[in-house]
């Protein structure tokens, strides 16, 4: 009997690697409802959160695997692509920090364990994973060159939906001061045709056409870098009043 028990015992621990009913639970396992996460306690379910998180695409940079999510409130508001980088999952605090950029109603009670178990969730099936890069401006892809900034890729021939590349924010101030909003041909001319002849007199001719053409050259720093081994640097002064800004 006690030879029975030993071998069904050596059985059970060979299949336990392949068999969920004899596996142990993770520590700090979460589930999920439609609208919330919760643990199971002796006394019922104990909620941890007042949203879900709906796993959109993976964005794979140099050193990184940021998860890109849809969040859910209980109200049905829905905050999308909603970027969590590595360091968002580091503990609760730093968590809510990056909750909190999109809205301020999202609650999470649960404790870093618990904060860990929702990673799991999220991380338990296959995602789509695109490039993903931390730095705004021109990029070489196998599809040709991409100018990317937060909500925007554009190529060639004008902006692009599924670019396969796009912008990771980590929540520096300075690429949400590049909102630029897509507008008709026909209203780019329009306004071309009231700007374009005023910028010249905004000081000497020849110092803010000099100004305006390193504005598009800087476009294509990183490529005239490799060319020519060096770019300008673009120094303004002036008195008050002169068109500096």
């Amino acid at each position: 009997a006690v030879r029975a028990d030993l071998e069904a015992s050596s059985r059970r621990q060979m299949r336990g690697a392949n068999d969920d009913e004899v596996r142990p639970p993770l520590r700090g396992k979460v589930e999920a409802d439609k609208d919330y996460y919760f643990v199971r306690t002796e006394e019922g379910r104990q909620r941890l959160s007042n949203f879900v998180m709906r796993p959109v695409r993976l964005l794979r940079s140099e050193d990184a695997v940021t998860i890109v999510c849809d969040v859910v409130n209980e109200h049905r508001r829905k905050y999308s692509d909603v970027a969590f980088p590595p360091e968002a999952w580091r503990d609760r605090r730093t968590f809510l920090k990056y909750l909190h950029r999109h809205g301020a109603d999202l609650q999470f009670t649960g404790t870093e364990i618990q904060l860990q178990g929702v990673l799991a969730l999220l991380t338990h099936d296959e995602l789509p994973v695109v490039k993903g890069t931390k730095v705004v401006g021109l990029h070489d892809t196998k599809d040709g060159p991409r100018w990317v900034e937060p909500g925007l890729v554009l190529g060639p021939d004008g902006p692009l939906d599924n670019a396969g590349i796009e912008f990771i924010d980590t929540g520096s101030t300075f690429p949400k001061r590049l909102d630029h909003k897509l507008a008709t041909s026909d209203r780019v001319k329009e306004v071309a045709h009231v700007v374009l002849p005023l910028l010249p007199k905004l000081n000497r001719p020849a110092s803010v056409l000099l100004l305006i053409g390193w504005l598009f050259a800087a476009v294509f720093k990183a490529r005239l870098l490799r060319m020519t081994g060096h770019f300008p640097i673009a120094w303004v002064w002036g008195s008050k009043n002169s068109g500096k800004t």
